[in-house]
Formats: C-alpha cells, sequence, structure tokens
C-alpha cells in the first residue's frame, strides 16, 4: 500500500478521473479523506509489526518486553541502547536456555567476567561399564603429558568418586554429580606497548619484561588469563633447537612481541631494526634460575615470570635496547596504565610541550628529549607560551605548562621544579602510554628526589605517570619560615592514576628494594594534596603544629602502602602524629595512620591502627578499623559493629566474663581482611581471598566490599549471576562458580 494520500484517486478509470475535474474534484476530496486513513492504519500496522521486536521496537515498549520475560526493573536512568542491549541479549539466552553457549554468554552479561562453563559429572572418573565405555573419561590421569595436566586448570584433577549433592552454596564443590561449573576469569589484561625491557645487572643476555625488573606474568588478553610455557609453545618438539612460539600468542598485535634492533644481525638496515624478532627464533622455556643454555640464533623466553634470555654468544647489540609489548594482569584501572583515563581540568591558557622517551631515538623539531629540558625553554622564552587573547574581565592570566610524555618508555634525570607566584605545572601522560619517570642517584649525598617547591597559587599536577627510583618531596618556595609566609606556599598538588612504587623499586620477587623511605614527603607545606585512582608508598608529613593550618590530604580509590603493617603509612617521620587534616573513601592503607584529624573516611580497610588528635571533629562510616584505633566517631565500622552484637554479662560472674572477652578475641580474628598478595608487581596486589567474612565483603556503604576495589562491585556481580544461572541452567543441575583469577 502507498503512503500517499491521493493513492485510491490515482487508481480510477482516466474517464472517470477527468470527469471529477469538470465536478470540482469532489470524488478526488472523497478517496483523499479515505486514502489518509488508510494510510494511518497501514502505519499503525507497521508500527506494531516494528515492536513486536526488540531490535526495532519504540522506546516505550522496551520495558513491556522486559515484563514479559521475566526480567527485573530496568533502572529508569538507564540509556536506551543498553536498556536495549541488554533485553536483546535476554531473549538470546532464552533462546539457548540449557545449552553452554547460553551460561558462557550470561556469566559474560552479567558480571563482564570471561568465564568457562563445564558439567561436573565429565570430570569424574567412575567405572565404567564393558558394554558402555566412554573413551574420553579414562579413569587415570596421564602424569606424563603435561599438557593434559594443564587442561584440568581451573577444574582440579580428574576426580575419583561421586557425591550426589554437594551443600547450597558450596562454592568448592567440583564432585557434585549434578553441579555444573562456571569458571569465571576476574582479571584484566592490562597492555604495555612498546616499553624497554629490565636488563639485569651482571648479565648482559638477561632481560625482564617489567621495567622495574620484577618477575611478571604474562596474560593473553583474549581470555583473558595467564599464559604458560606449554601453551606459548606451538607444538610439542622433539628438542629445544626446533621448538617455535604460537604465532597465535607471539608476534605484532598478539599478545607478546619482543624488539631487539634487527637481532641477530650485528649490523641491521633501518627496515630490519623496526622488525620484531619473528616467532620461530622464540623458545618457550623455564628460565626460573637463568640456568638454561639457548641455542644459537633463538631466544628463550618464559611467559610465567616474564623474563628474556639470549644466546652467550649472540646478544642484543651494544648500545641498543631491547623493547617489548606484553600484557599483565589487575583487577582494576588503577595507578596509571595504557587504559582510557578521564579527562583533567586545565586552565584556559596553556603551553603544551612534548617529550620523547630516550630509547625512541632523536625527538622531532619542536619536541624535547627531557623534562627538564622542556622546562628550561618554557622558563627561557615566556613570550612565546602560545597564549590566546585573555578576557577583558579577567584580572590577569597566570602562566600554566603542559608536559605531554608521549611513548611507554623511560624518562630519566633529577629533576628539580620551583613554581612562581600563579604558575602550574602538569605532567601527564599521552593517551594509551605508561610512561615511567626513573629517578636515580644524579649526585652522591644530595636529595634525587623529584622536589617540588611552588609559590604562593602555584599548583602541581601528575597523570598517569609511573615514578620510581625515588620519591616526591613538596616544599614551599623557600625554606626559611618568614620568607615562606611572604611568598606564599604551594596552593594544590594532584596526582591521578599515578603510581609512587613503594619502596621506590622492587626486587624480582616483588620485594621493596627500600621499604622504609616514603613515596610522598610534605616538607613545611601546607598545601592540599589530592590522590586519586592511585598507587602510593607511606607519606611523611614534616609540618610544624605550632603556627598555620594543617595540611589537607584527600585520598580517594586507591592505596597506600608502607611495605609493612607496623610501619607508618601516614603520618610524622619522628614518631609523632602529622599535622594533616584526612579525607579517605574508597581506599585500602596497609601501615599505621597517625594524623592530626580525619573529616571522613568511608568504605576503607585500614590494615593497621589509626590514631587521630582531634576526636570531637569527623566521622569513620562503613570502614574496618582495627581494635585498640584512636578515632572519633564511627558507624557500622568493623570489627566495632560485630563485638556490639555481643551481649553483656554480669560483672560477678568472672567465668562469663571471660567467655565474652572470649567471644571479642574471636571477633578481632575472625572479622579482618586478608590479603591474596601484599606486595605490589603481583596481579592480586591487596584482592581479598574468598576466606575473608562477609562483614568486610559486604561491608561497604552500597553492599559493596570495602577498600580500593570497590567499585568493581563483585559481590554484586556474584549475586546477580547466582539468580540468572538458575533459569538457564540445564535442568536439575546446580550452578557454582569458580574463580580463575
Amino acid at each position: 500500500m502507498s503512503d500517499q494520500p491521493n493513492f485510491l484517486f490515482d487508481l480510477l478509470p482516466a474517464y472517470l478521473r477527468v470527469a471529477d475535474l469538470n465536478a470540482d474534484r469532489v470524488l478526488q476530496e472523497v478517496t483523499r479523506l479515505i486514502g489518509q486513513q488508510a494510510v494511518a492504519i497501514e502505519r499503525d500496522l507497521e508500527l506494531m509489526y516494528r515492536d513486536c521486536f526488540i531490535e526495532t521496537c519504540s522506546p516505550w515498549v522496551i520495558p513491556y518486553i522486559a515484563e514479559l520475560l521475566g526480567a527485573e526493573a530496568l533502572p529508569s536512568g538507564s540509556v536506551e541502547g543498553e536498556t536495549r542491549r541488554a533485553v536483546a541479549n535476554l531473549i538470546r539466552a532464552r533462546r539457548q536456555r540449557g545449552t553452554m553457549a547460553a551460561v558462557v554468554g550470561l556469566a559474560s552479561d552479567v558480571t563482564g567476567w570471561s568465564a568457562e562453563a563445564r558439567e561436573a559429572y565429565r570430570l569424574l572418573s567412575t567405572v565404567q561399564h564393558l558394554d558402555y565405555v566412554h573413551e574420553d573419561r579414562p579413569g587415570t590421569v596421564a602424569i606424563r603429558s603435561a599438557r593434559s595436566l594443564e587442561a584440568l586448570e581451573p577444574w582440579g584433577a580428574a576426580l575419583v568418586g561421586e557425591v550426589r549433592r554437594g551443600a547450597s552454596g558450596d562454592r568448592a564443590m567440583r564432585a557434585d554429580v549434578t553441579g555444573l561449573a562456571v569458571a569465571a576469569h576476574r582479571l584484566r589484561a592490562s597492555p604495555v606497548t612498546g616499553a624497554r625491557a629490565y636488563a639485569i645487572e651482571n648479565r648482559e643476555h638477561a632481560f625482564i619484561f617489567s621495567i622495574l625488573g620484577n618477575d611478571s606474568q604474562l596474560f593473553d588478553p583474549a581470555v583473558p588469563g595467564p599464559i604458560s610455557r606449554l601453551a606459548l609453545e606451538n607444538d610439542a618438539a622433539p628438542d629445544d633447537a626446533s621448538a617455535t612460539a604460537d604465532p597465535r600468542l607471539y608476534g605484532l598485535g598478539k599478545a607478546i612481541t619482543i624488539w631487539a634492533d634487527g637481532w641477530p644481525n650485528r649490523r641491521p638496515t633501518a627496515e630490519k631494526r623496526n622488525q620484531p624478532v619473528p616467532a620461530e627464533r622464540i623458545v618457550p622455556a623455564d628460565l626460573s634460575n637463568w640456568g638454561y643454555k639457548v641455542p644459537k640464533d633463538r631466544i628463550a623466553l618464559d611467559p610465567v615470570l616474564g623474563r628474556i634470555l639470549f644466546p652467550l654468544t649472540q646478544g642484543p647489540t651494544r648500545g641498543s635496547f631491547v623493547r617489548v609489548k606484553y600484557h599483565y594482569g589487575f583487577a582494576m584501572a588503577l595507578g596509571g596504565g595504557e587504559y582510557g583515563r578521564p579527562a583533567i581540568a586545565m586552565p584556559t591558557h596553556v603551553t603544551t610541550l612534548r617529550v620523547h622517551a630516550r630509547e625512541f631515538g632523536q625527538p622531532p623539531d619542536g619536541e624535547f628529549g627531557s623534562i627538564a629540558d622542556a622546562i628550561a625553554a618554557w622558563r627561557s622564552a615566556p613570550d612565546q607560551q602560545n597564549l590566546a587573547e585573555p578576557d577583558a574581565d579577567a584580572e590577569s592570566t597566570f602562566p600554566a605548562l603542559v608536559i605531554e610524555l608521549v611513548e611507554s618508555g623511560i624518562y630519566s634525570g633529577a629533576l628539580d621544579v620551583a613554581l612562581d607566584v600563579g604558575e602550574s605545572l602538569w605532567i601527564v601522560a599521552a593517551p594509551q602510554t605508561r610512561p615511567v619517570l626513573w629517578l636515580s642517584d644524579a649526585e652522591a649525598g644530595a636529595q634525587d628526589a623529584l622536589n617540588v617547591r611552588g609559590a604562593s597559587g602555584s599548583r602541581f599536577v601528575m597523570d598517569g605517570i609511573m615514578l620510581a627510583g625515588r620519591g616526591l618531596r613538596l616544599s614551599p618556595a623557600d625554606d626559611g619560615e618568614d620568607e615562606a609566609s611572604a611568598n606564599g606556599d604551594l596552593c594544590e598538588v594532584s596526582l591521578s592514576h599515578c603510581t609512587l612504587v613503594p619502596g621506590w623499586g622492587v626486587s624480582h620477587d616483588c620485594e621493596p628494594l627500600r621499604p622504609a623511605d616514603p613515596s610522598i614527603v610534605l616538607d613545611g607545606t601546607r598545601l592540599c594534596l589530592r590522590i586519586d585512582h592511585c598507587i602510593v608508598g607511606k607519606i611523611d608529613i614534616l609540618i610544624s603544629a605550632v603556627t598555620g593550618p594543617p595540611a589537607r590530604i584527600s585520598i580517594s580509590d586507591s592505596i597506600v602502602d608502607a611495605t609493612s603493617a607496623w610501619r607508618t603509612a601516614i603520618g610524622s617521620a619522628d614518631a609523632n602524629v602529622g599535622y594533616a587534616r584526612l579525607t579517605i573513601e574508597r581506599s585500602t592503607v596497609v601501615g599505621e595512620v597517625a594524623v592530626h584529624a580525619i573529616e571522613l573516611a568511608e568504605d576503607c580497610i585500614f590494615a593497621s591502627e589509626v590514631t587521630v588528635a582531634r576526636r570531637q571533629q569527623g566521622c569513620v562510616r562503613y570502614s574496618y578499623v582495627p581494635s585498640g584505633s584512636r578515632i572519633p566517631r564511627q558507624y557500622r565500622c568493623q570489627p566495632a559493629t560485630a563485638k556490639a552484637a555481643v551481649p553483656q554479662q554480669p560483672d560477678d560472674d568472672p567465668l562469663k566474663q571471660a567467655f565474652r572477652a572470649r567471644q571479642l578475641a574471636d571477633i578481632d580474628i575472625r572479622v579482618a581482611p586478608h590479603f591474596a598478595a601484599v606486595r605490589y608487581g603481583s596481579p592480586d596486589y591487596l584482592r581479598l581471598t574468598g576466606c575473608t567474612p562477609g562483614e568486610i565483603v559486604r561491608g561497604a556503604s552500597d553492599g559493596s566490599e570495602m577498600g580500593v576495589y570497590h567499585e568493581l562491585h563483585d559481590a554484586q556481580r556474584l549475586d546477580a549471576l547466582d539468580a540468572r544461572l538458575v533459569d538457564h541452567c540445564p535442568v536439575d543441575f546446580d550452578p557454582v562458580v569458580l574463580f580463575a583469577s
């Protein structure tokens, strides 16, 4: 049917249309009115047909389709595209209900985790009937086949015996004959592209993928999951000389890539220099003790430890850099990396200078090879700051410099920054990069930290930077008390998505190199320090409490790691209370906290005692604070809330009093966080383990876990997955969720 109102009149014979023209077009008007109604009905029928499908329906129909499917009420603020996609995925899962594809797809859609699903009965080893032999389920484990043993993870070895039904909610039950095991990979594979490999001292042919020198498990972003030595090997080879790397994991655009300046050629062409080492020259090997003998014209690679070893007589070209691309495992976007970072606020008029890493060659014209050179050039040419015309209403336009670190390389050299009144300096990482600002011993016996001194109204910002080798030292423009008061002080220092390596560096086993040294020192400055989505070491506060206001420290979604629970994480270096006012949210602190006041602490984990001088102000909410801490008023904190539930006992009954004291002591032990790893560099760094009690795993203000991983909402994801798996599992199967990572 046509959508034109005159389509009926056009169907009439020509002589009638001519006759109607002589009769003032009465027939044409009547057919036009009828045609308008017919077109309207046709359009309504078409819309009704389109509303039968989630792909084409009107936005107001989406909640009704979801209700027909039995889905929960959709949030009012949901984006139309996301809501439509969620309902479409639900329809697709309903059509595949009872299949493994539906279970795996549902786990990914609900939680965002990569998942695998298997029936638990397929992992059982039972006595087989001679008439019905299952060759794919033998009764023994092939211990000589390393690939077969590796394929059992994370499901465990073949289970001998049979358990009819496990206890409700028992996630460790893998031998349940009616169980459906869903292995979820919670870690994300974070890339590092084109970074320099760490050269082992006294071993000219040995390198480590991590620039900090720590062993790092390499990950496959397609799973995402760790890459084993057998998985990296292309096929089972009879000897080391014929073993090669799997091209699905190694090569340009793959999980792992190595550049070695045209190796093995000593004088490669420019084209060969930019080519990575081919996969047929890579030998997967165990380099745990660096004792492996590498065949000629080959490079040994250990994906479990993240190590590289060249032949003794065929090392890389002297003076060249070995560059790598790899993926490491971590739980969330924290501490900087090649993930997308939110834009930071900047002044209207800024000067932007680009700085390149030394291993990427000579910088182009107009760009620089070090941060100090860029600052010096900006200082020497203040009239060439590319400032736009200032507003007529503005009193003044203060100078601001943005230094963009272009590559994921190393930026070394001492750095001493002095900011004048109103000046601002930003050191930011370019998008999709993870630059490392490496500070080393520039002069024996001198302060080699990143020194930032500022006058009144000055600001310093770092975004997406990893700082290693030394820490960050903040101080007023002048050391003298009278001069500092005359010239003012730093206004604000902001760190976002940065890592100030705890202990200044790590060894191969992730142990800190200088565990007692601070990452941030407030040397006489009363600035406002903001830390967001960062990993930092201890914070020393060297401020006199005699005169002047305290410094302000604001921490959110971050880790403050003093490398030990008995060291001071935030406080004064002389074992006194640090003269600062602290606001901390959704963070994990390893080490003692001793500050002047806490304005707010919410959804946090304090691994050690907290001491606050001013307890009359401020509040601590939904946090874990160890017993014996001296803090302001608290609300629903642990273990205090759990202890409050223990009933009081009569004072004249010593046995009941002793029993109550034992109960309180047991709560201190039971209601405590348990971390999978406590060293920076581990994939599960300060991640809560499965044995952590529910008072902490679900003790935050919104029912999620306390600490830095609060925004992952793992508890809510797991609840949503358990609720949905029941409707999508095969009949008479009990779903069990296992955490593969």
